[in-house]
């Protein structure tokens, strides 16, 4: 879902507006290129933080936020 406004936006422009291919493709890539770095990260983040990136690291009874029950 992310970049679908900016990219339904884009593509609503009337094909007669003045450099409306460019406004497409300059959208769909700050939204392709902003997905790839977020996901490349997001995990570099978590481990820096010290949050475990899957339940087997932190265990089935443990909380996610550390002094929270669950």
């Amino acid at each position: 879902m992310r970049g679908a406004l900016g990219l339904a936006l884009a593509l609503s422009l009337p094909s007669t507006l003045p450099l409306r291919d460019e406004i497409v493709v300059v959208t769909f890539a700050v939204v392709g290129f902003s997905i790839v770095v977020q996901g490349l990260t997001i995990p570099l983040l978590l481990r820096r933080t010290g949050i475990p990136l899957t339940i087997s690291e932190r265990g089935p009874t443990e909380s996610v936020r550390p002094g929270v029950a669950t």
